[in-house]
């Protein structure tokens, strides 16, 4: 597979957004995919490719999509990403229910998806719990034994170093786990 794709900068950011390339990847994948394991390596403001086999050149690699049939490396290339879509992350916390365990994303988020509401969810936990400081966190990685639907619930879980991790659960199953970074 090499499958170069175009995507654009999401609201006011000048880099690709995580939840941007991991709704892309699935929409390629397909939302029947099992054991999703998805880690962003760096941040890009270039194009990516998707290829099957691992970059020549380690520091090309923005991300790598691992489920249960096939392995995914998100690469750059030299393509400069021009296009921003409107994306109001403020709007969508706003439709969250925040709880002493965590924050529950109802069934109804409008036309986001489930990767941004968790993301957004799990953002906005941190900063209202254990970030108080206010360090740039963003989004690293996800782990899923299968694809949360909504009704979702995300919960904080603990620190390790500059990493956070949370849990991902729909009706009480937890299905995975988010951890965010602290960027520097």
């Amino acid at each position: 597979m090499n499958l170069d794709r175009d995507l654009p900068f999401r609201g006011a950011r000048n880099y690709l957004q995580s939840a941007t390339l991991f709704d892309d990847i699935l929409l390629v994948r397909g939302d029947d995919v099992k054991s999703v394991d998805f880690k962003f390596n760096k941040k890009t403001v270039r194009q990516v490719r998707y290829q099957s086999v691992p970059p020549e050149n380690e520091s090309a690699s923005v991300a790598v999509w691992r489920d249960s049939e096939a392995t995914v490396f998100v690469v750059e290339r030299d393509q400069e990403i021009v296009e921003s879509v409107p994306y109001d992350e403020e709007a969508l916390v706003d439709r969250f229910v925040f709880t002493p365990d965590g924050v529950e994303v109802p069934s109804e988020i409008g036309e986001y998806t489930v990767m941004e509401a968790i993301v957004a969810g799990f953002k906005a936990i941190l900063h209202r719990t254990v970030v108080t400081h206010k360090p740039k966190v963003v989004f690293v990685r996800a782990r899923f034994s299968e694809l949360p639907e909504l009704p979702v619930e995300v919960r904080y879980t603990r620190r390790i170093g500059e990493f956070y991790q949370g849990e991902i659960c729909t009706n009480g199953k937890n299905l995975g786990q988010i951890f965010f970074g602290e960027w520097k």
